[in-house]
């Protein structure tokens, strides 16, 4: 007997849309496009896992970023993130040093038919506090202008790369297929809109109806970085470090992320414990980026920010022991991998910026 989830089960940590709105196509349609792995939280079998693709490596020079602090203390000594203080506080990058140590280590994971090369993250020349790298970020984020455009429907465009496991009920793996998935989706207020994924070349469409109970975003234009942040940490009481860090991609996954809210999440992260930094590297388009990640024990966690805006630029996670994966690859490789194009506010459904 299989062990198959529907995919709308999988997915639905990220799916935009309500499980209770009306869609136009006909029952299970919406199940059948809406796909995202699981979260780590919820047992080990997942069924949807990121293709690999060949990423090339940046080495960056030191940058250089002036940020606004508060000059506040934890109960540990360090500076507290307040977004909108007025205290002016200078951090610099180091140069990177590609002869430093790295991850993954050279020569892990050269890929192979089901695999490709792992993203390469360069190291910096001296150790970097993600603590003093988020805060700058937070600052950084807080200072950038609204999305571009106008009108009623926040767009979002976004790309996973997914490796299908099909098993049985005693997780004997059937077969396996790499899903590659182009994802456009325009959202109003009212929860109505439409997503269009493009999977494997096959583009299908999905209207969405108003909603009867909307979701409720935090950023609704009038709230400062510092009251997003106390709202965040109200509704996240308990979270751990991972689960913040699947708050934030979740977040990114549905909506426009005012500079209030990224700053707010940003501000948030810095006073996380057991975030590294791990290095300047080129995400899966070729942008540049900082990369802090957590680990789970048996995965890493990666959030890659542009280094100059704090934006999001792409999420994944890094399998490092061979239970985290359910057939085998090799170790280190990334099995869930998202990465976000563009964002802005358009007019119409089906116009894009």
């Amino acid at each position: 007997m299989s062990d198959d989830r529907t995919a709308l089960a999988r997915m639905e940590r990220q799916n935009p849309v309500s499980p209770d709105a009306e869609l136009a196509p006909p029952p299970g349609a919406l199940e059948s496009i809406l796909l995202h792995e699981r979260d780590h939280s919820e047992g080990r079998t997942r069924q949807y896992r990121p293709l690999l693709v060949a990423a090339s490596v940046m080495v960056a020079a030191g940058l250089a970023i002036s940020a606004l602090v508060a000059l506040n203390q934890d109960e540990q000594g360090r500076t507290v993130a307040t977004p909108g203080s007025t205290a002016e506080r200078t951090f610099s990058l180091p140069p990177t040093n590609p002869d430093a140590a790295v991850f993954p280590p050279v020569g892990a994971n050269p890929g192979d038919a089901a695999t490709a090369p792992m993203l390469h993250f360069v190291a910096y020349s001296s150790p970097v506090s993600s603590h003093e790298l988020l805060l700058n970020l937070a600052d950084r984020a807080e200072q950038q202008p609204p999305a571009r455009g106008e009108g009623p429907y926040e767009y979002v465009t976004s790309r996973g790369w997914y490796l299908t496991t099909h098993q049985t009920t005693d997780g004997l793996v059937l077969r396996t297929e790499i899903a590659e998935i182009n994802r456009e989706q325009w959202r109003a207020e009212d929860g109505s809109g439409r997503v269009t994924d493009t999977e494997n070349g096959v583009t299908q469409s999905w209207e969405v109806s108003p909603q009867e109970h909307p979701w409720t975003r935090l950023d609704t234009g009038d709230e400062s970085a510092p009251v997003l942040r106390d709202q965040l940490l109200d509704d996240g009481q308990g979270r751990t470090v991972q689960q913040w860090f699947g708050a934030f991609r979740d977040t990114w996954a549905s909506q426009i992320a005012s500079p209030e809210l990224q700053s707010a999440y940003l501000s948030l992260l810095a006073d996380q414990n057991d975030i590294e930094v791990l290095g300047a590297v080129n995400d899966r388009v070729g942008r540049p980026g900082i990369a802090v990640s957590t680990s789970t024990g048996d995965r890493k966690l990666v959030l890659i920010l542009d280094e100059s805006t704090g934006a999001l630029l792409d999420y994944e996670e890094i399998a490092l022991i061979p239970e985290a994966a359910e057939v085998p690859i090799p170790l280190p490789s990334t099995v869930n991998y998202t990465v976000w194009l563009d964002t802005a506010r358009v007019g119409s459904v089906g116009e894009r910026p």
